[in-house]
């Protein structure tokens, strides 16, 4: 471990980018910066470790970005939302969604007039549906889509008339099976897809963004984990979906650049139109210089240092 990975710690951190003409919307490498969020990349105090999984919302004219907040050494996550009209210049981010568990994955989307999010509450055991007011400032909880498992970034998609909810399932040992679910309206029973479970293991059964289209033809990003969490998103290319069959096919194993960027990894992808252009949403992970982690650090090496030569010295220093 190099001295800089051992006193810094990772973030993550958004760009927004806007695809230029005649450009593959799967190399990232060639995406205009509109904007990049991120924490400071040297901190004295605790700060966000986490701004991640950006989801972006047309409404009124207007760009919505609704995304993660994690405070840094053990809080929660948190819904914060900015937005704007001509992509350059932002209001302030606000929080708009918080619970006493924790929320990210903040998936928005439009169903007959109003406005839904599906954030991720795995610590509850549940895919939760809540519904803004017309400013998308405040979300309100309306039920329960399904309950009892370890739920993580879970999605609907709408497709002649029916509803599929895209529902991957953490297990004990952190891989993943994702189950598809079908019904005839939002509100109503959600059944078990034939096809499910229909990805399976930590390569391509966890969503790294919702299902969208480019192109008339129909994407899911996947999360890659197999080597690490937040290592890359693979692209995956849906073939059939019916309420009685889904098919796809992993298109672009690994779409996230080693450039400096995104030196560290990914695992997020969303693209809307906006004012007739494609406007992507990404995230990064990046290592940061955060003060009170060099203080965590040299403390644990100095009781390392006086328990193993001085045994029977009580020192409280890990507090």
């Amino acid at each position: 471990m190099s001295f800089w990975q051992k006193f810094t710690t990772e973030i993550y951190c958004i760009r927004i980018s806007e695809l230029k003409d005649g450009r593959n919307i799967f190399d990232l490498s060639h995406l205009k910066k509109i904007k990049n969020i991120k924490p400071p990349a040297i901190s004295i105090t605790d700060t966000h470790e986490v701004l991640a999984d950006p989801f972006l919302f047309v409404k009124n004219n207007q760009l919505f970005l609704f995304y993660e907040d994690l405070s840094a050494y053990g809080g929660k996550g948190v819904i914060r939302m900015t937005r704007s009209d001509n992509m350059r210049d932002w209001t302030k981010p606000i929080i708009v969604l918080q619970e006493k568990f924790h929320l990210s994955f903040p998936f928005v989307f439009e169903d007959n007039g109003e406005v839904y999010m599906i954030p991720e509450t795995y610590q509850d055991l549940s895919v939760r549906l809540y519904k803004a007011n017309e400013e998308l400032t405040e979300w309100v909880y309306i039920k329960t889509l399904l309950q009892g498992e370890k739920y993580v970034d879970s999605f609907v998609y709408v497709q002649e008339g029916i509803y599929f909810l895209f529902a991957p399932i953490e297990s004990s040992d952190h891989n993943y099976v994702q189950n598809l679910y079908y019904s005839n309206s939002l509100y109503g029973n959600w059944i078990l897809h034939p096809s499910s479970p229909i990805a399976l293991g930590k390569e391509i059964a966890r969503n790294g963004g919702a299902i969208f289209c480019f192109d008339n033809k129909i994407y899911r990003p996947a999360q890659n984990c197999a080597v690490r969490y937040g290592g890359n998103v693979g692209m995956c290319k849906v073939e059939i979906l019916s309420a009685n069959e889904y098919k796809e096919k992993l298109l672009y194993p690994d779409i996230v650049p080693k450039n400096a960027y995104y030196s560290e990894g990914g695992h997020h992808f969303c693209s809307v139109r906006f004012k007739g252009k494609t406007v992507v949403a990404t995230d990064a992970i990046k290592r940061s210089l955060y003060f009170k982690n060099i203080v965590r650090r040299i403390k644990k090496n100095i009781l390392g240092y006086y328990r193993n030569y001085f045994p029977l010295v009580d020192l409280k220093l890990e507090k």
